[in-house]
Parts: C-alpha cells; sequence; structure tokens
C-alpha cells in the first residue's frame, strides 16, 4: 500500500503525525475550557471519522492502481517471452529451412525470417514486430478481424522501405509459409496481449489524480484527532476520580460513591 511512497514522503508523513499530535495536545492541556467541552469534542470525534473515511477511499483507490500496474507489469514479461519463442522459432526456420527456395528460385522468404528474427532481438518496446503482423495481416490470417494494437495506416501501406517486412504468400515455398502463418499467429497473440497492456495504462492514467496520496495525511489528521480525544477522555476520567467522595450510608465511612465517567467516544 505504501509503494508508490519514497522514503522522504513516508518520512515527512511520520513528521507531521507526530507535529499534530503535540500540537493537539499543547492545546488541550493549555485549555480548561476546552477539556471539559462537550460539543467540541463530538465536533473532533465527526472532523476525525470524515477524515479517516475519505483516506479509506483514496487508498483504496491507491490499491488499485498498484494492482493495475503489477497486472501491466506481468502483461508485458508474457508479451516479452512470447517475443522470444517467436525469435527462437525464427532462426530455427532459418536454421533448418536454410535451403530452402521460393517458387521463382529466389529466398526471399528465408530473409524474411533473417529479418524477423533480427528485429525480434531489440525486444517488445521495438516498433518492429509490429510492422510484420501488420504487413501480413490481411494475407496470412484473414480471418482475424483488425486487432486494436495494429495501426490501419500500418495495415494499408506497402512502400519500398518496408518491402522486405512482407512475404509474398503465392511465391513462398508451401512448408515455409505455413511456418510463416503461425509466426504471424503468435504475433497477433503477443498484439492482443499488447492491446490489453494499452487498455490497462489507459485506465491507470484514467485514475491518476492530484488526490491520489493524500489519503496517508487525512489518515494522519484522523489518527492525531483521535488519538487526543482519547486523551481528552482520560483526563475527564482522572478528574472526576480525584473528586471528594460522597458518603452513601452514614453509618459506612469507607463508602464510596461509584466514580462514572461517560466517554461521548463513538
Amino acid at each position: 500500500m505504501f509503494e508508490s511512497m519514497i522514503p522522504m514522503e513516508l518520512l515527512t508523513i511520520t513528521s507531521l503525525l507526530f507535529a499534530l499530535l503535540l500540537t493537539f495536545h499543547i492545546v488541550l492541556f493549555s485549555s480548561e475550557r476546552i477539556k471539559r467541552s462537550g460539543t467540541l469534542w463530538h465536533v473532533v470525534d465527526y472532523l476525525w471519522l470524515a477524515a479517516a473515511a475519505v483516506a479509506l477511499v483514496f487508498a483504496v483507490l491507491d490499491v488499485q492502481r498498484v494492482r493495475i500496474s503489477h497486472d501491466i507489469d506481468r502483461k508485458r514479461g508474457e508479451a516479452k517471452g512470447e517475443l522470444n519463442q517467436i525469435r527462437i522459432h525464427a532462426s530455427h526456420i532459418v536454421r533448418y529451412l536454410g535451403y530452402t527456395k521460393d517458387k521463382d528460385g529466389s529466398q526471399k522468404s528465408i530473409e524474411w525470417f533473417k529479418k524477423l528474427s533480427r528485429e525480434l532481438e531489440f525486444g517488445y518496446e521495438n516498433f518492429g514486430w509490429r510492422i510484420f503482423l501488420a504487413q501480413n495481416f490481411n494475407n496470412l490470417i484473414p480471418e482475424k478481424k483488425a486487432d486494436p494494437g495494429i495501426s490501419v495506416s500500418l495495415v494499408e501501406r506497402t512502400n519500398d522501405q518496408w518491402a522486405e517486412y512482407k512475404i509474398d504468400p503465392l511465391n513462398a515455398d508451401p512448408m515455409v509459409l505455413k511456418e510463416a502463418k503461425l509466426v504471424v499467429q503468435d504475433l497477433y497473440k503477443v498484439s492482443e496481449i499488447d492491446s490489453e497492456v494499452r487498455e490497462r495504462e489507459s485506465k491507470l492514467n484514467s485514475t491518476d489524480s492530484s488526490f491520489r496520496l493524500q489519503w496517508p495525511w487525512l489518515l494522519s489528521i484522523a489518527l492525531a484527532l483521535r488519538i487526543t480525544k482519547v486523551t481528552a477522555d482520560l483526563l475527564k476520567y482522572r478528574q472526576a476520580e480525584n473528586r471528594p467522595f460522597k458518603k452513601k450510608d452514614p453509618h459506612n465511612s469507607g463508602s464510596k460513591e461509584e466514580v462514572s465517567v461517560v466517554s461521548d467516544a463513538p
């Protein structure tokens, strides 16, 4: 729960709690009127309860943010692992089918796998794997609907700059083409994970607020008020205990009236 705080903030909040406790107790001990006031301490009850309730709401929001952040990290790790498996797969195709030629006698399809393997070495954050998916999406997995993670402009662009990112399904060797389809399908799965990551990031940003980290401050105020209220109740008890005792029975001089202190604490 305190993961989002740095140690300096934690130290500041702790210092605030002790400062508030010191201030409230100085005010309490400096005035008999405050000690005996019933209305004031009822107001204090409402204040600390309200501050604690608001702090609880913001704490729940902060915990949700931490949970979403952990989920994003988990999804990214999953995507990175999938891309690494695809890279290994592409490397194996180059190694074991490297002699295979296309129908026109060239090895453009094998070069496509080599290019893919090199691009995937740069990892998940590199944009290359998305280009491979976008360029081959319509030809190799037409049964799939366009994924939100694939830019429409990428799907439609076929300029010379990205020509090597696109495999020719009509010219490629059937065995190599089959492996290429499997690779693109796996890239599509990574794209779905990437879409989930982006969705969670959007949700995380939408819950970001300047009040997100204010709950520890409110909780400090609530604790300081409540502890001060407990001290006030204790003082009332001590004062009542020190009052002269009344004799209930003239024949029993040792009998004392029972001390009764009613706290207005909730």
